[in-house]
């Protein structure tokens, strides 16, 4: 079926470049958290279908105005679909075609096409040269993230964002050459208590807990660059300690500071 979406833009309701965060950020009412978190800059984006649109490098003013410090900072892309009402895709596999055949698409819109008007494949040809952050959820991901900007002829390599078990591959990682984006939401301890629940707790579950905190001094040592992103934690305030967490297992206070800065 067709987009619901009214105007000339894609067919797929999940393809949505021409969304810029700038024209929908809204200063949050108490930046105070963030502040104390020692969070002064955020880029922001809509977290919601695959092509996603530009984010919004923003601070922390009430004006919306002032807290807008560039308006097109990035272009993010991720292999769900979110909230569109269409069926396809349903799959990665449909995820990772629909991506490269936009791609394709643009391509012919930009040679000119059959003339006909399409502000999405007309958005996406407009951001092409803004760095590109792509949603992942496993090292998989990751992979199949680089796998297909090659496919869609893209140069410069995508920021993955999200990996939280990057360290069971870091060569292949590595090999990307592309700069991550790690979370800092940690697995909480199992209970181990009981003998007839723990029984169903894989090993692989025990070693990622184990592993996890240790992911970003690994990382480092492999010569990976990488930030901290919050997502996934509850609140501003954890953000220390869980940074303080990763630097317990191995990381340095200036590779810590590094991926909090520059």
């Amino acid at each position: 079926a067709l987009s619901d979406k009214p105007g000339p833009y894609h067919w797929n309701e999940a393809i949505h470049p021409e969304v810029h965060a700038a024209q929908l950020f809204a200063p949050s009412e108490d930046p105070t958290p963030w502040i104390e978190a020692g969070i002064g800059v955020v880029l922001t984006h809509q977290q919601d279908g695959i092509a996603r649109g530009t984010g919004a490098l923003v601070t922390f003013q009430e004006s919306p105005h002032r807290a807008l410090l560039k308006d097109r900072a990035s272009r993010h892309f991720s292999f769900r679909k979110g909230t569109s009402s269409q069926d396809y895709p349903r799959s990665m596999m449909g995820a990772l075609a629909l991506l490269e055949q936009t791609a394709e698409d643009a391509r012919w819109y930009a040679s000119g096409g059959d003339g006909s008007a399409n502000l999405s494949l007309a958005a996406w040809n407009e951001q092409g040269q803004l760095p590109a952050f792509v949603s992942v959820e496993n090292w998989q991901d990751g992979l199949r993230a680089d796998a297909l900007r090659r496919r869609m002829g893209e140069a410069i390599p995508w920021v993955l964002v999200g990996m939280p078990d990057g360290y069971r591959r870091l060569e292949a990682i590595k090999a990307t050459q592309s700069a991550c984006v790690l979370p800092l939401n940690f697995p909480a301890p199992f209970d181990v208590s009981d003998p007839v629940t723990s029984r169903y707790i894989s090993l692989e579950e025990m070693k990622h807990w184990e592993w996890a905190p240790a992911q970003a001094a690994a990382f480092a040592a492999a010569g990976i660059p990488f930030a901290f992103t919050s997502q996934g934690l509850t609140a501003p305030k954890e953000l220390i300690a869980a940074t303080r967490r990763a630097m317990r297992h191995g990381l340095t206070e200036a590779d810590a500071l590094r991926a909090w800065t520059t």
